[in-house]
């Protein structure tokens, strides 16, 4: 009869806190198990009876009022309207927390091991009291793949533990943390995101977080990063150098309102997939630079507010931007003040609807535009300027131009002009005048090596130098004239032949030989230049042994290869060998004069086969008049 009694007891507790219209026999049997688990705990069941004794009625009545308890899933749970702790036991949990907890919880604590579904959608999404959630180790998340809203504003969290989730298999993490605006710190640095495809809003509004590490993150598989830092306006500090974002298509308010950023490097952004960036770094207003130049947005379709409300941002590279697919770009560049030096490329052409602002008109800016051309930002030496609605017409021409804020020009020098020109007063070929810049008062000195040049061919007169060479700027222009006078190459002066003796890996082997002779003279290898090198074959040569002298130095270079004997006669036939390589090279005019000299010489002394040769022929040709007499005088 106790056991009923409580029973009955435990059913008065529960009812409110139950799905209307179950089965009796699924009532029944959640009670048993909460009875059970209540007992196992040491609360003591109390009978409604008046048999009991007064004190236990009332230790039940206050009981009743302070503790609810039900299910999550399979997962039973105490609930302390006090405290407003949900203390959750073992089993296997369904999606969301139960709504009739979810706007009062405050604390949750996973008490014993939870399984999890696939599907953790909307766990705790908008337990906008949730302060704490404690045991996240007992949570299993294996079997997870869809982690999105899981604690979308849970406004007040203002700490969260999720080191230990399992995140393998989750594909979706699109809004996970979304308005956890309360949130100081969040590690994220062990989570698996191999599998993830969609972290859309994955932080966003987290604006109490002051550093996000994400490095860690494979990001390989995503396509939405859309509002994925978005509204973090705390975030100092945020690297997101490692992101591998080459199948992204959607960074629409990526960075949106990140307003405490002052450095951010995307460098390393692969971008070719993008189709939008809407509002990508819209609201960044401590930003102060911003390098894009690697973006390739020839698919984008959308940079409306690009980089809107950038407010302290001083410069801006758009050169490799290709705007030929987008749509809108309203106002791209709205409030951003401080941008006063703008590059634009031949792909990159804006129109009105940017609403660039123009250049401020004060003391220090006359609020034109200006071209760089050779100056610099502070001092632009560019021949164009204009107000900004001229800007526009020039860049839809495809004009490559880098624009800054003209500034008031009396404080700016006129050009020191630096001009090279020859004894004539003409400008040498090739070479360009230079300028110096700077403000009127400055100092400037055109003595340097930059600007005194050596210039090939020419020699700098010393006895017309320049008196102005050094000086100070004004608002007037001046010029610096280097007079040069040419060097005349002497007409009767030649430069030598040398002969070179090397080895075939081009060592040296003995001294150079060197030809002289005047301008225009043959010359020619005589045999004393074809050196005996002991140890070493002659092989073969390599230029002209014979020719003429030039202006320019020529050079032979004899090839020797190392001798396999010693033989003496070897040693006299590889002389032979060179000789006779370097007559079959001569040219035929060179060979004609050769044979002149040789026959008209009375000291020429053949070698000793040309010895041999010649004995031979006066043998044969005495023999032949010999036989001529003979038989003449036998024929009379």
């Amino acid at each position: 009869m106790k056991k009923t009694t409580a029973k009955i007891a435990i059913v008065y507790v529960l009812t409110p806190m139950l799905i209307n219209a179950q089965p009796t026999w699924a009532i029944e049997e959640r009670y048993e198990k909460t009875l059970e688990m209540e007992q196992s705990r040491g609360i003591k069941p109390v009978s409604l009876g008046a048999s009991e004794e007064e004190g236990e009625t009332e230790e039940f009545k206050n009981r009743q009022e302070d503790i609810n308890a039900g299910l999550w899933g399979t997962a039973p749970f105490e609930f302390d309207d006090t405290t407003k702790t949900m203390t959750v036991f073992g089993g296997t949990l369904s999606t969301r927390i139960p709504n009739t907890v979810m706007n009062t919880v405050k604390t949750v604590v996973f008490a014993e091991p939870v399984k999890l579904p696939a599907n953790v959608d909307q766990m705790f999404s908008n337990a906008l009291n949730l302060i704490s959630i404690q045991g996240m180790g007992n949570l299993d998340t294996s079997n997870v793949t869809n982690m999105s809203f899981m604690f979308n504003n849970c406004s007040s969290l203002t700490n969260l533990d999720v080191t230990h989730l399992d995140t393998t298999n989750v594909t979706d993490m699109s809004f996970m943390f979304n308005n956890c605006s309360s949130l100081t710190n969040l590690d994220v640095t062990h989570f698996n995101t191999s599998n993830v495809i969609n972290m859309k809003e994955m932080f966003s509004g987290c604006s109490s977080l002051v550093n996000l590490d994400v490095t860690h993150f494979n990001t390989s598989n995503v396509i939405n990063m859309k509002e994925m830092f978005s509204g973090c306006s705390s975030l100092v500090n945020l690297d997101v150098t490692q992101l591998d974002t080459s199948n992204v298509t959607d960074m629409s308010s990526m960075f949106s309102m990140c307003s405490s950023l002052v450095n951010l490097d995307v460098t390393h952004f692969d971008t070719h997939n993008v189709t939008t960036m809407g509002q990508m770094f819209s609201g960044c207003s401590s930003l102060i630079n911003l390098d894009v130049t690697h973006f390739d947005t020839s698919n984008v379709t959308n940079m409306n507010q690009l980089f809107a409300y950038c407010s302290s941002l001083i410069k801006l590279d758009l050169t490799n931007f290709n705007t030929s697919h987008v749509i809108t770009m309203s106002f791209m560049f709205d409030n951003c003040f401080s941008l006063q030096h703008l590059d634009l490329g031949k792909e990159a052409i804006v129109d009105n609807t940017v609403t660039l602002p123009s250049p401020p008109r004060n003391s220090s800016y006359t609020g034109r535009w200006q071209t760089v051309g050779t100056g610099s930002t502070e001092f632009p030496k560019g021949d164009w300027e204009g107000i900004t609605d001229e800007l526009y017409v020039r860049s839809q021409q495809g004009i490559v131009d880098s624009y800054v804020w003209q500034p008031v020009s009396c404080n700016i020098a006129a050009y020191v002009t630096v001009n090279y020109v020859d004894k004539s007063g003409k400008a040498i070929a090739n070479v360009s005048s230079q300028t110096i810049s700077g403000n009127v008062g400055d100092f400037y000195d055109a003595t340097t090596d930059d600007y005194k040049l050596e210039i090939p061919g020419y020699m700098l007169d010393e006895r017309n130098y320049p008196s102005n060479a050094k000086g100070t700027l004004s608002d007037k222009s001046q010029t610096v004239t280097y007079i040069y006078e040419k060097i005349e190459q002497d007409k009767n002066k030649s430069k030598p032949v040398i002969v070179h003796y090397q080895d075939n890996s081009g060592n040296k082997l003995s001294e150079d030989a060197t030809l002289t002779g005047d301008l225009n003279t043959t010359y020619q290898l005589k045999q004393e230049d074809y050196k005996y090198i002991k140890g070493y074959d002659f092989k073969e040569i390599k230029g002209e042994v014979s020719g003429i002298f030039t202006i320019d130095t020529q050079e032979v270079t004899l090839i020797y290869t190392k001798s396999e004997t010693k033989v003496s006669e070897e040693k006299i036939d590889n002389s032979k060998e060179a000789e006779s390589k370097a007559e079959a090279s001569t040219s035929n005019a060179s060979s004609v004069s050769q044979r002149n000299n040789a026959s008209s010489s009375s000291k020429y002394l053949p070698t000793t086969g040309e010895k041999a040769a010649f004995g031979l022929s006066f043998t044969g040709l005495s023999a032949l008049v010999l036989a001529s007499y003979y038989y003449f005088r036998n024929k009379k």
